[in-house]
């Protein structure tokens, strides 16, 4: 019995200790979580307008629908920003010298959070949606924009760099503290995308082949070492005023990259990393410029027949055409791909038609195999050359679509969307091609009037 009470006693004792030490790590913080997070949150904004030129952020959005969390599908972009204890005056490499200026709010939703959830023209470019209608940027048909953020968890905060998460995307946006004026590093920014127009970059580096290729329209860089498909490396990058730099390190082998310096003289690459790395840059096989495609044009299809005065106007300068002449009452868009110097045409929502109230989207249809989609990513591709003496852009599947895509079809839907399931039918007789039917069937070229 003895023994049993003993036992007891000393269970008791030992439980109450443990209870004691619990409490007393209850007390090792002399402030509460809440206070805590508020002064943190008051140390964040500190940072950044502590700031005299203000700051640079890599802002890495998503992507369009088809891209996964954590991806960053369209490359990174340049701003710049400066912040007042409420207010943030922000610069987009895209929208030229102009400022735009909003507020902004510090929170805690789960850690330190700021939010830039007041609209600003120049910052929320990437994250605004567009329906049917344009929105405020003259775009249309992207309903989740391209899912970009406005709401950052502050992961480090210190003067030489401040480190955010994207709660939207869950990518990484790096600010680091500017030394010119935020106007001057955009602009210098947005002259380098204008001036890195080639996407192939060759040399040697340690005796051996080394390439860099860049997708200018997407911002996706390809490092090769050796000429070997296994010593190579994708990332996304975003332009500087001096070059390029990586959303993140790539490692190849022994060597470890993350940015670029380009030489406007030379047209060179030289790696920051490694300074003997210096490649060359070349325009591709086919490449032609954006004002080459610009002008009158005939259209050749369905095998010999001909609609003649179809032009190819500037919409976006560099990135994009409307091309008339195809339609009486339609305008179609084609993209320019800076990176190869070729245009292509894809699925896209034309408008609304006010009498039936359905919605007129230019579909993909393959005749050759019976099929046909409503695919954003397929289309047909022009490349411009010189045939038998005259400018001819040849016309071909864009290689997104197993079928293979040799004919516009005009297609009604019952929604704005491009799910097929919504697909009417196709247009009627109002709403037909100078062709005078739904279909432009075997597409072929245009050739310069």
């Amino acid at each position: 019995m003895k023994r049993i009470l003993s036992y007891l006693l000393i269970t008791v004792m030992a439980s109450m200790s443990l209870v004691s030490c619990l409490y007393q790590e209850e007390d090792l913080f002399e402030k509460s979580s809440s206070v805590r997070m508020a002064e943190t949150l008051v140390d964040i904004q500190k940072v950044l307008t502590g700031s005299s030129q203000g700051w640079v952020m890599y802002y890495y959005p998503n992507g369009g629908a088809s891209f996964s969390a954590g991806s960053q599908g369209i490359g990174g972009f340049v701003m710049t920003m400066t912040f007042t204890d409420t207010q943030v005056t922000v610069w987009n490499e895209l929208m030229g010298s102009d400022s735009s200026t909003s507020l902004y709010r510090m929170t805690n939703d789960d850690g330190p959070v700021i939010a830039f959830d007041s609209f600003n023209y120049n910052f929320h470019y990437f994250a605004t949606p567009s329906g049917s209608s344009k929105n405020l940027y003259g775009e249309t048909g992207s309903y989740q924009a391209r899912k970009g953020d406005f709401e950052f968890l502050v992961l480090k905060h210190t003067p030489e760099e401040v480190i955010l998460k994207g709660k939207r995307s869950l990518n990484y946006y790096k600010m680091y503290p500017l030394t010119v004026s935020p106007e001057q590093y955009v602009t210098k920014t947005a002259e380098t995308s204008d001036l890195v127009f080639m996407s192939t970059f060759d040399g040697t580096f340690q005796g051996q082949p080394a390439n860099v290729s860049l997708d200018l329209v997407n911002r996706q860089a390809t490092i090769t070492l050796g000429g070997d498909a296994d010593k190579a490396g994708t990332v996304a990058y975003n332009f500087t005023p001096e070059g390029i730099r990586f959303y993140k390190d790539v490692s190849i082998g022994d060597y470890t990259f993350s940015s670029f310096l380009f030489d406007r003289d030379k047209a060179t690459l030289v790696s920051v990393q490694y300074p003997e790395m210096v490649l060359q840059g070349s325009l591709p096989e086919g490449w032609s410029s954006y004002s080459s495609f610009l002008g009158n044009w005939t259209l050749n299809y369905n095998k010999g027949n001909t609609i003649s005065g179809v032009q190819f106007k500037e919409d976006v300068e560099g990135k994009s055409y409307l091309i008339s002449g195809l339609h009486d009452k339609l305008d179609i868009v084609a993209e320019y791909d800076l990176s190869t110097g070729s245009i292509s045409i894809k699925t896209q929502h034309i408008l609304q038609d006010t009498e039936t109230g359905y919605y007129i989207l230019l579909g993909c249809r393959s005749v050759a195999t019976g099929y046909y989609s409503f695919s954003q990513n397929y289309g047909m591709k022009g490349v411009l050359s010189n045939i038998d003496g005259k400018d001819t852009i040849t016309m071909t599947d864009n290689g997104n679509w197993a079928r293979g895509t040799d004919t516009f079809a005009l297609y009604f839907l019952s929604r704005n969307s491009y799910s097929t399931s919504d697909r009417v039918g196709y247009v009627t007789d109002n709403w037909y091609w100078k062709s005078e039917t739904h279909s432009l069937q075997y597409i072929t070229s245009f050739v310069r009037q």
